[in-house]
């Protein structure tokens, strides 16, 4: 065993960082923390809850066991922003399938219970897709079907264009980033 490792036939994985399960989803977070975290208050968060339908309890076919209010938390934290699972686990004191299980559940959930309002315009996003592939093999790309990057980079072949209708001095770049913040 030891001349295999010496000679780096395979490598021993290190222990991963460990959860802190002390912490937890805190309902009477203060309106600034909450906004920044979720995008929501909690206040706003629990009317949230209910127009969307989410049960008082939600609950996993593995059984992950969570309330209503902290999963639509939960949901808000992980679409506020590009983060880690492990970031999001630790912020709930919980493991990172857990919380996989949990987020899929919940969004599966708003789906479910409101997928008749959801519109999706296949023509416009394959069209839009397929430029995107043109213009990136255009800069030298060796695969003709790249259309993202997965570190969501922003690079100067990826930068919005104007539309046809827009106002004067129209500024995307700056426009996407703001809903971002």
């Amino acid at each position: 065993m030891s001349v295999m490792l010496d000679n780096r036939w395979f490598a021993v994985r290190p222990a991963g960082a460990e959860i802190d399960h002390s912490n937890h989803f805190d309902p009477l977070l203060p309106d600034a923390a909450a906004r920044k975290r979720y995008r929501f208050t909690i206040s706003e968060l629990r009317r949230l809850r209910r127009s969307l339908k989410i049960p008082d309890v939600v609950v996993t076919k593995a059984g992950d066991k969570i309330s209503g209010l902290e999963a639509i938390a939960l949901l808000c934290r992980r679409l506020a922003e590009p983060a880690w699972l492990y970031t999001i686990a630790n912020e709930f004191g919980r493991s990172e399938p857990a919380i996989s299980r949990l987020f899929w559940h919940t969004a599966k959930l708003v789906y479910r219970n409101h997928k008749h309002l959801i519109y999706f315009n296949m023509p416009v996003v394959e069209a839009r897709i397929a430029r995107y592939c043109q213009a990136i093999q255009e800069k030298g790309a060796p695969l003709p079907n790249c259309w993202a990057f997965i570190d969501g980079t922003k690079q100067h072949l990826c930068r919005p264009s104007p539309r046809d209708d827009a106002p004067s001095g129209e500024n995307l770049q700056r426009a996407s980033q703001r809903l971002m913040d």
